[in-house]
């Protein structure tokens, strides 16, 4: 027959008296439980409850990823609320904004240029090239922000 359940408190109580020579891999399990059993608690049960916690912790280490990309991608939607390119801007202000962007972020630049591969960016009506200006400065808001990390 086992032992009467401890409580939590009770439980901790009587591990933390454990002799840390207990806590030896190399010593043998039955002088460990017999000690277990001496403090009043069930080797197996602790055991069980042991292997309980540690799958708990796991299972929250593996679905530890999906926290912090949500964290990330809430950051990137925010990023990407806050850039905006200007209603009223012109179409070659535009132009002129994308060719700073393309000259001085040369990752950026790539971008730009495929952008454009089969039409010049004169020929973008006034919209496509919003667009883009605004994927652009985004992407460089990005990269900013994981220069600084």
């Amino acid at each position: 027959m086992s032992p009467k359940a401890k409580t939590d408190t009770e439980l901790w109580c009587a591990l933390e008296g454990l002799d840390d020579d207990l806590l030896d891999p190399a010593l043998p399990t039955d002088v460990v439980a017999d000690e277990l059993r001496r403090l009043g608690l069930d080797p197996v049960a602790l055991a069980k409850m042991g292997s309980g916690v540690v799958a708990q912790l796991q299972e929250q280490e593996r679905l530890s990823w999906r926290a912090k990309a949500l964290e990330k991608r809430a950051r990137l939607e925010g990023r990407g609320a806050r850039v905006t390119v200007p209603a009223g801007m012109s179409k070659a202000a535009m132009l002129a904004r994308l060719e700073e962007l393309r000259s001085s972020h040369p990752r950026m630049g790539t971008a730009v240029v495929a952008a454009f591969r089969k039409r010049k960016p004169e020929e973008s009506t006034d919209e496509e090239l919003r667009g883009l200006l605004e994927d652009m400065e985004l992407l460089r808001s990005i990269e900013d922000d994981e220069e600084e990390e």
